[in-house]
């Protein structure tokens, strides 16, 4: 393979078959004078001295770099289009454009395929182009959509959606992004969704082996009600050890103790609980009556209603994000655990036949649920509703979620902040104990956005 890209070989231009030309003489001549000036300036930005910055200056750095990234590599992505579309990978021989790229730039076949499917996705989303083109959409963000427009039942209702999914690309986390992404996908494909969903519950499975050196690997596969369901009771072992760990660990530190005083690492801690699981199941009598389902599912009233006419053969039951009024506003529709794991509405509405239905009201930044000052902490019902505004640490740049998250006052309830729903933030416990002694601040907007402050007040962007 030849990095030298001053060498490139891209044919005299002379071939008869005007598939396989060249790329004409004055445009690698600009391409070269482009890149020349580029490596220039990439020579004056290896040089400086970052340990001048600050954190804030390294933080908005980060930002710059990564919006230069992004451009250089929405030209990248260009490039490969053209290999394609003009079928220059042909000049020298090579299969497809993929097999090209991974020569040429020295990168897997995974990677290579994900470059070419994003430049497919370019050629027919103009404003996905802007946005990537413009540095305003990241890489992992422009491959989820770029997945989306591979499925071809979604092609022509993701070119009029597109606007909505890059803004929510550009505000919302790259976890939730993809979890949208993938809502997005469900509604407007509804048939294939109920596909998927039979048949990841069909190809269940698990296996129990052991090693060649004397340990033991397990492995296993589930639909998303059974994972769902077993993810739950899995992350409340886990609490358990991480509790257990803790507890130790402030015996022997005090309060100043620090995840570096655990015993065990977390890898460590969520072997042991899923041993406990099984020790505990083995524990139980045989005949024992099982225990009531214990996984929350929340499910938007829209959804609910979708899919029980779909249950009872209602011509709704085909209701896609695409009507004669433009796009259905995706975000308000919900189905997924109270962690943010999504569960088909259809297990969703099987579930509540055999488990407990509960009317929750939401206003435009959460749950209401007026606990008053008569609770200290939340607890039961009131943590449950404080995470279903919020799965996740709602601090800046945290992607904690679930079952180790502490719920936190955002006016602290000894400057009388109330135990209610308006006040009511989760935080992972490194950042609820950080805000607590160190002055930071933590604040939702009207629109349910919540935003980090310094102690000095200004905001972490």
């Amino acid at each position: 393979m030849n990095n030298d890209t001053e060498d490139w070989d891209c044919g005299d231009g002379d071939n008869d078959n005007p598939d396989v030309q060249g790329i004409p003489g004055h445009g690698l001549e600009a391409a070269r004078d482009g890149l020349s000036g580029l490596r220039a300036a990439l020579d004056l930005v290896v040089g400086l001295d970052w340990s001048t910055l600050g954190a804030d200056g390294a933080r908005e750095t980060l930002g710059a770099l990564e919006r230069c990234r992004r451009r250089l590599d929405a030209s990248g992505v260009a490039l490969v289009g053209e290999v394609e579309s003009r079928r220059w990978y042909r000049h020298d021989g090579f299969r497809s454009p993929s097999a090209l790229v991974r020569h040429v730039c020295g990168v897997s076949q995974g990677e290579a395929s994900r470059r070419v499917r994003a430049a497919r996705c370019l050629t027919d989303l103009d404003t996905v182009q802007s946005a990537f083109t413009a540095g305003d959409l990241g890489v992992e963000q422009l491959d989820v959509i770029a997945r989306l427009h591979a499925n071809t039942r979604v092609r022509g209702p993701l070119i009029d959606a597109q606007a909505i999914l890059v803004e929510d690309a550009q505000t919302a986390s790259y976890r939730d992004f993809r979890a949208v992404a993938k809502e997005w996908e469900r509604l407007a494909d509804i048939e294939g969704s109920l596909d998927d969903t039979e048949r990841q519950h069909a190809n269940r499975q698990a296996s129990l082996h052991q090693d060649f050196d004397g340990s033991w690997t397990l492995a296993g596969g589930f639909g998303a009600a059974q994972g769902a369901a077993i993810g739950e009771i899995f992350e409340r072992f886990v609490r358990l050890e991480t509790d257990a760990d803790w507890e130790k660990a402030r015996a022997e530190h005090g309060e100043g103790a620090s995840v570096e005083h655990l015993p065990r690492t977390d890898r460590q801690r969520r072997a042991d609980a899923l041993w406990n699981v099984f020790v505990t199941a083995a524990a139980t009598p045989p005949g024992a009556q099982r225990p009531e389902p214990l996984v929350n599912i929340i499910i938007t009233q829209t959804e609910f209603e979708a899919v029980m006419a779909r249950g009872t053969g209602e011509k709704t039951c085909t209701e896609s994000p695409i009507t004669d009024s433009g796009p259905v506003d995706h975000r308000n529709r919900r189905c997924s655990t109270l962690e943010g794991h999504a569960v088909d509405p259809a297990d969703a509405f099987a579930a509540a036949i055999s488990g407990h239905v509960r009317r929750v009201v939401l206003n435009a930044q959460g749950v209401v649920i007026n606990l008053g000052r008569r609770a200290r902490l939340f607890t039961g019902g009131a943590r449950d509703a404080a995470l279903l505004a919020h799965p996740g640490c709602v601090w800046v740049g945290c992607d904690q979620i679930g079952a180790h998250n502490q719920i936190d006052h955002s006016t602290d309830w000894q400057h009388h902040g109330p135990s209610n729903q308006d006040n009511a933030g989760p935080l992972c416990r490194f950042h609820n104990r950080w805000k607590s002694t160190h002055g930071f601040r933590t604040w939702r907007d009207p629109t349910g956005t919540w935003h980090t402050y310094h102690p000095d007040g200004h905001e972490i962007t």
